[in-house]
């Protein structure tokens, strides 16, 4: 009797372990099938219907059900991302790096360049040896020796010429057979697009440019100067400053003036570009003048709505009687235009958020013929002009 009390119970425990492995095999499966069946609902699905009116699943008490307006709304499956890496175009790799190192050192120094001495980067203009770095990366070394390492090989900077007019320093050495950059078209409204930075000579970082202008300026900007700096997504070092951004045709977008946080201050290539066939070409930089004071009246208008300003523009505008609106002298107050004027374009070109008034006046050689079209009074009329020039290169 005891014996078979001790099979009874041990079957019991039998049993109910049985049936306990069956519940929770039947859950597992059902989660399965019940995840199954969802994830192919939702594939499938093009949309479910639902009643206009409804909140928290019950219908509005103003709705009959015979009469019900339906809205759609439709399940999507998520995707990945790409994640795979960005590949750096052949157009740049098919080439040798024009990237190079300045060094900034005194006039007694030991014959090694050291880490510590190292500046920025400079990037190669021509091939005979005039390469470029942002002034604001170079300023506190002007008075020293200056070399740059560019392809195993060191050179000793001969020349230094400061461009006041873009803020880049054009630099001379002794070379031959430099590979130099080609320069991208500017770049209107084209926000997104892939570009590559080199940090150091084939040394690339995918990036993208987020902004063709790095902030508005809250003072009256010469017109006769490139105000605007485009920003790029991207972080640097100190002495990585001046690195240049390329993009998928391996030409230069511009140099990188300056990092803070994730965001780069791109000088762009095209303005470069003209003051280097100045340079190249008289020995001395000459850009146009305007000679006007402005400040885009978008940035007017979120402050003072009261000034009926448009949407786009430049107002000739100083608020300090030591820096007029219109310069004494120069072509617009030849020209005629007044303070209190908005320029609105010069020739086809529209000033906008992706263009400012020094972008376009820089881009006309000297002497060239122009028109303004000029907001005045709530009239617009047209004001021809004839561009200055200016000289703005200064040797350090």
């Amino acid at each position: 009797m005891k014996l078979n009390s001790k099979y009874i119970a041990w079957g019991a425990l039998v049993g109910l372990g049985v049936m306990i492995i069956s519940v929770i095999s039947s859950t597992v499966s059902a989660r399965i099938v019940a995840k199954e069946v969802a994830i192919q609902t939702i594939n499938n699905q093009s949309g479910f219907t639902l009643p206009v009116g409804t909140s928290t699943g019950s219908v509005a008490t103003n709705t009959t059900l015979g009469a019900m307006e339906t809205s759609t709304i439709r399940l999507v499956p998520l995707s990945m991302l790409d994640a795979s890496p960005r590949l750096v175009p052949e157009s740049v790799l098919d080439r040798r790096s024009p990237v190079g190192i300045l060094y900034a050192r005194p006039k007694k120094a030991s014959d090694m360049l050291l880490e510590s001495e190292a500046v920025s980067r400079v990037v190669a203009m021509t091939s005979d040896g005039w390469f470029t770095a942002p002034y604001e990366a170079v300023k506190a070394s002007v008075n020293l020796d200056w070399y740059i390492w560019h392809d195993t090989q060191v050179y000793k900077v001969e020349q230094k010429v400061l461009d006041s007019a873009t803020g880049v320093v054009f630099i001379k050495v002794n070379a031959s057979n430099l590979t130099a950059a080609d320069f991208a078209q500017q770049l209107l409204n084209r926000t997104g697009i892939a570009v590559w930075l080199e940090l150091g000579p084939m040394q690339f970082v995918p990036s993208s440019l987020s902004a063709m202008r790095a902030s508005f300026y809250s003072e009256p900007r010469l017109s006769d100067e490139l105000a605007r700096r485009m920003v790029a997504m991207g972080q640097i070092e100190d002495n990585e400053v001046g690195s240049p951004i390329w993009d998928t045709n391996g030409s230069l977008v511009g140099i990188t003036e300056s990092g803070e946080g994730d965001k780069l201050k791109i000088i762009p290539g095209s303005a470069i570009s003209g003051s280097l066939q100045s340079l190249i070409s008289k020995q001395k930089i000459e850009h146009a003048s305007l000679g006007v004071r402005t400040i885009p009246t978008s940035l007017v208008r979120s402050i003072d709505e009261e000034l009926n300003l448009p949407e786009r523009g430049a107002w000739v505008y100083s608020s300090n009687p030591n820096l007029p609106s219109v310069l004494q002298g120069g072509v617009a107050f030849t020209s005629g235009v007044k303070d209190g004027d908005v320029i609105l374009r010069v020739d086809r070109d529209i000033i906008d958020e992706s263009l400012d008034l020094g972008d376009i006046i820089l881009q006309f050689v000297p002497g060239a013929k122009v028109t303004l079209r000029v907001l005045r009074d709530g009239e617009e009329i047209d004001i021809p002009v004839t561009l200055g020039t200016q000289v703005t290169s200064k040797e350090l």
